[in-house]
């Protein structure tokens, strides 16, 4: 059974339904358009007569990702085979190729810290909004 004090109302207590009635008419009439009129000869002087060139576009700012890894990996042909070739050998042996050592570095810190970020940020928020007290650790 459900109780609800008197402070909440249920919500269909406040609701509102539609009706088939139209809509009452607007309190005031809209105002009239303004009547056409030509520019003047000393407004069409001042357009300019000559088409510019447009604005530079701006730069894209790097995403974070390509932040992170700027200048780890280096710049050239992309090679298939290569990576290929990585890749068993990392598959076989169980080590990388020194070249990307830092990029991997990276990628095993961002894959390991993600979930900890998540939870984290997510309790915080509760705490923040939501009030939720956190855990208090008695010495027993």
């Amino acid at each position: 059974m459900i109780v609800r004090s008197n402070r909440h109302p249920a919500p269909w207590h406040t609701a509102t339904y539609a009706t088939s009635r139209p809509p009452p008419p607007p309190a005031s009439s809209p105002p009239q358009p303004r009547p056409y009129r030509p520019s003047s000869e000393r407004q069409a002087q001042q357009l300019p007569t000559e088409i510019t060139a447009p604005a530079p576009q701006r730069k894209k700012k790097p995403s974070l990702l390509n932040s992170l890894f700027e200048g780890v990996i280096p710049e050239g042909p992309k090679d298939p085979a290569r990576g290929l070739q990585a890749s068993q050998q990392y598959a076989t042996t169980g080590k990388v190729d020194p070249r990307y050592k830092p990029a991997a570095r990276r990628w095993v810190l961002i894959i390991a810290w993600t979930p900890f970020v998540i939870y984290g940020g997510y309790e915080l928020f509760q705490r923040r909004f939501f009030g939720k007290e956190a855990k208090v650790i008695t010495a027993s």
